[in-house]
């Protein structure tokens, strides 16, 4: 999460790349969460970020909701991770991280209310991956610092002010795309705080 009164850094602000753990086969079923491109007028939107807000249709405001709370036990046990997650910390802000040491899956979700999506197109030349998506009609950013796709991070807009982040790593899974599954998790936090 970057603070707009903090000198600039990377967005992305874990990446665990020593995880050196056992690999396991992806079942393809287990991963059913909608990722489908944005709409031209979401995309032309975010072209002029810097000049407003990416219009959200029906914003959910997700303040004071824990980010433990984002995944149900039964959408982190489809995503094949454990079904409980561990409170943790990104920069000073609550969020929540699943570990799988078996899978080598690892995902943390947060709530950054200081930085809109908007804020993240402003920045799209710094990424090497970058592609706008819409997950079950909310606008969001599959980015990455880095052209890899064993570590990634999706920025998911509730309201058109604060952003969900799931920064997803996929340590020693070669069959599994990191951006994706961060796609699918964002699509079962949207499920979860929507209802």
């Amino acid at each position: 999460m970057i603070r707009k009164s903090r000198p600039a850094r990377t967005l992305v602000p874990i990446f665990i790349a020593s995880l050196t753990l056992a690999a396991c086969n992806q079942d393809p079923g287990a991963l059913s969460v909608e990722s489908t491109p944005p709409s031209s007028s979401i995309s032309e939107s975010a072209t002029g970020a810097t000049a407003g807000a990416i219009a959200v249709p029906n914003p959910v405001d997700a303040t004071g909701i824990s980010p433990c709370s984002f995944l149900s036990a039964g959408d982190a046990a489809s995503l094949e991770l454990p079904e409980t997650g561990e409170p943790h910390e990104v920069w000073m802000s609550e969020a929540c991280k699943w570990t799988d040491p078996d899978s080598g899956l690892n995902a943390i979700v947060y709530l950054d209310a200081e930085f809109s999506l908007a804020d993240i197109y402003a920045q799209e030349d710094s990424f090497s991956i970058f592609e706008p998506r819409t997950i079950d009609g909310y606008p969001a950013v599959i980015a990455n610092r880095v052209d890899s796709t064993t570590s990634c991070e999706v920025f998911l807009a509730t309201t058109e002010e604060q952003i969900i982040v799931i920064d997803s790593t996929a340590a020693r899974r070669d069959n599994l795309d990191a951006c994706e599954w961060g796609a699918e998790i964002a699509g079962a936090t949207l499920k979860n705080i929507t209802e």
